[in-house]
């Protein structure tokens, strides 16, 4: 389109035979003349040098200006660090408490609600070794009143195991309540049918149940000592045949391997010692007396 008309431009021509900067002056003014630009005065609040928002005044004192009617007004008073709850340290979240109890305050009316329950907050009800605190019935108790529970900060639960034991009874004593954990249970398992094996190879016996799957096909499946497959049923709940029982030194925990229901039980009941089960062979191999 040529260069701009304007004397001493030259800019490309966008409109009107004008660069864009003469043709915005142009819609704007009908003219391309100069114009000084406009100078942004000072803050009229003595002392601030920031430059001019709204009715002479910064952005800070406009803002001062608007909420109080006066610019030089102090702002707000500064927001507390922690939560105002008696007994609470959390970091203050709004209206003067922490995110726990500013969320309660909202939902109740009051930051601590009486009769209702609340999880306890991380750092709580920790023991000092020999005693430990419940978090139900508040009654300071040996360590050994508590069951483990290896997220917690100290390993032990913070509930002990009678407020557990009554709060089970109360959740079980509805009929349709019980019903509803027992299906859930079951389709848990349908779903995860090795688990519950898995979880107890770790818990007793120190391996996984691939560990165990290993050490069953080196044994070709069957009793390491009678050399059969196990036929006594006990705890499988489905079908299919029982897993044969691992075997193992009580005073060392080594594996020794799986044996069968019978064997396993006959081992424990000679006393699961090398002098036992030489009595019994040397029993077998003796000559009748008549």
């Amino acid at each position: 389109m040529g260069i701009c008309n304007v004397k001493e431009c030259d800019r490309q021509a966008k409109a009107l035979g004008y660069c864009p900067m003469h043709y915005e002056r142009f819609k704007t003014h009908g003219d391309t003349a100069d114009r000084p630009r406009r100078v942004r005065k000072s803050c009229a609040v003595q002392g601030c040098e920031l430059k001019t928002t709204a009715r002479g005044f910064c952005q800070k004192h406009y803002v001062r200006f608007k909420r109080t009617g006066d610019a030089t007004s102090v702002s707000r008073k500064a927001r507390p660090k922690v939560c105002s709850v008696e007994g609470c340290e959390g970091k203050h979240n709004g209206r003067g408490f922490c995110d726990t109890h500013r969320r309660r305050f909202l939902q109740y009316g009051t930051p601590t609600p009486e009769g209702i329950k609340f999880p306890a907050r991380q750092g709580e009800f920790l023991s000092d070794g020999i005693t430990k605190t419940c978090s139900t019935c508040y009654v300071d108790k040996p360590v050994a009143e508590f069951s483990k529970q290896s997220i917690r900060q100290d390993g032990l639960n913070i509930t002990c195991k009678k407020c557990l034991k009554a709060r089970h009874d109360i959740r079980y004593k509805d009929p349709v309540k019980r019903q509803r954990i027992r299906d859930a249970g079951a389709r848990w398992r349908e779903r995860n049918p090795d688990a519950d094996a898995d979880k107890r190879l770790r818990r007793v016996y120190g391996i996984t149940l691939a560990e165990y799957v290993e050490l069953f096909k080196a044994q070709g499946g069957v009793c390491a000592i009678c050399k059969e497959g196990e036929t006594t049923k006990r705890m499988k709940k489905g079908e299919g045949r029982e897993r044969l029982a691992v075997d193992h030194c009580h005073d060392t925990g080594r594996i020794r391997g799986l044996l069968c229901f019978k064997c396993n039980t006959a081992i424990g009941a000679l006393g699961d010692t090398e002098q036992s089960a030489q009595r019994v062979v040397d029993y077998l191999t003796s000559k009748p007396k008549k």
